[in-house]
């Protein structure tokens, strides 16, 4: 059986939005999710390039994997890319010799810190081993650390296609990291937007080309792109701090309408888009400051 209805609902998209999306009729999609009709090939790419999978993924052919063993897949490009960074960060590793950035390994060693976890993984060899076999000790540690966050994604549909990146597990632990140390601090609401303001700074092309001028490019050009990423953020600063609590608020929430897009139905995000400024100011605060999915934090504020 394929995975079309299985995707869709977790997407929560009605089969008339998807319908529209891939240029059929919902009649058609009805007969594809009951396996009465068979799409085209073209067909089958356009639903998986929609939904962000493989073809064979969405056809039912490849068999859908655990949260383990997804993580499983995943922890030997993780060991390597964590170490990597830590000799980067150490000052142990020509630059352009590491695997993708160092904030996988900032992100798990916050993580590690937060948890309260006294080993780190590098004590798992001597102080001058500089290979770091991927051993089956080790290998457990990040099983351990990691398993609570992928079965999260998993479980909250953030997981298609037997596979979830690196980057995108560390923004999901970044969340709850932060999610934890919102509940235990009481962040404020600037703290919140400060924190969507990392992310929407990490996403800004800027950003990217910051990083990969510095790289690769001489020096001169990766002096001038380093200058205009930074200015770039001095901007974002000086327009956070020159407003009032409110228009923070307002930003805040628009900051993370944005973020949800990505993720949710169209029509609960313009729900809750219209409700907010309907002026339901109790509701975009509600939403500013947690971290979890809008659809199920949207459900928590209205059932209360």
């Amino acid at each position: 059986m394929n995975r079309i209805k299985e995707i869709r609902e977790r997407k929560g998209i009605g089969q008339k939005e998807l319908a529209e999306k891939i240029n059929t009729s919902q009649q058609a999609i009805s007969l594809y999710e009951t396996g009465k009709r068979e799409p085209r090939l073209e067909t089958w790419k356009k639903l998986a390039n929609f939904f962000g999978v493989s073809v064979p993924y969405i056809q039912g052919i490849e068999p859908k994997l655990s949260a383990k063993d997804i993580l499983k897949k995943i922890i030997p490009e993780l060991h390597k890319e964590y170490f990597d960074n830590y000799l980067l960060l150490n000052g142990e590793l020509p630059k352009d010799s590491f695997s993708i950035s160092p904030s996988t390994t900032t992100t798990l060693n916050r993580l590690i810190d937060v948890k309260g976890i006294k080993k780190k993984p590098i004590d798992f060899y001597s102080k001058d081993d500089k290979q770091f076999i991927l051993n089956p000790e080790i290998k457990k540690y990040w099983f351990d650390l990691l398993i609570p966050f992928v079965k999260g994604m998993y479980n909250n549909g953030w997981i298609f296609d037997n596979y979830i990146s690196i980057n995108t597990l560390m923004h999901f632990i970044d969340f709850k990291v932060t999610e934890q140390e919102s509940k235990k601090n009481k962040m404020s609401i600037l703290e919140n937007y400060l924190v969507e303001l990392h992310y929407f700074a990490f996403d800004e092309p800027l950003h990217h080309l910051m990083n990969t001028s510095i790289k690769y490019s001489d020096f001169e050009t990766a002096k001038k792109n380093f200058d205009k990423y930074f200015s770039f953020l001095k901007e974002v600063k000086d327009k956070v701090f020159s407003k009032s609590e409110a228009e923070v608020l307002k930003e805040a929430f628009e900051s993370r309408l944005r973020i949800e897009e990505r993720y949710n139905d169209e029509i609960l995000i313009k729900k809750i888009e219209n409700q907010v400024n309907n002026g339901d100011a109790k509701l975009a605060r509600f939403l500013v400051k947690t971290l979890d999915n809008w659809d199920s934090a949207y459900k928590k504020y209205m059932s209360k």
